[in-house]
């Protein structure tokens, strides 16, 4: 038996089985199905087929206040957005008063060394 993905017409996957073969996941759901296991990636619920790079790709990471994470790449081989400065150290001064750091796109856009702030959220 091997595992399959279902996606649907956004390329979401919406279901993952085990079958003995693709043609039989078709015959008996319908719909499209991919192999589960792409380059470094898996098709579990909630990501995305990306055909361009034949990988499932988790969604764009939202920042805090609610908009997209527009100036984050994604990794090609893992499927995985990186922002584009590194996720600051926290100390534990901050960490016991309960900050952390997020990522806000506006202030990157405007100021690209800038994107983390802290806060209690």
């Amino acid at each position: 038996m091997a595992k399959f993905s279902k996606v649907n017409l956004q390329n979401q996957v919406i279901m993952v089985e085990e079958f003995d073969h693709i043609g039989q996941a078709e015959f008996m759901y319908g719909g499209n199905w991919i192999d589960y296991h792409l380059s470094s990636t898996e098709g579990i619920i909630g990501l995305t087929y990306d055909p361009t790079h034949n990988i499932f790709k988790e969604p764009i990471p939202i920042d805090i206040v609610g908009v997209a994470c527009s100036s984050w790449t994604l990794n090609t081989q893992t499927g995985k957005y990186a922002p584009p400065i590194s996720f600051p150290q926290i100390t534990n001064d901050q960490d016991d008063a309960g900050y952390s750091y997020y990522w806000n796109e506006a202030e990157y856009q405007a100021d690209n060394s800038k994107g983390w702030v802290l806060t209690t959220k």
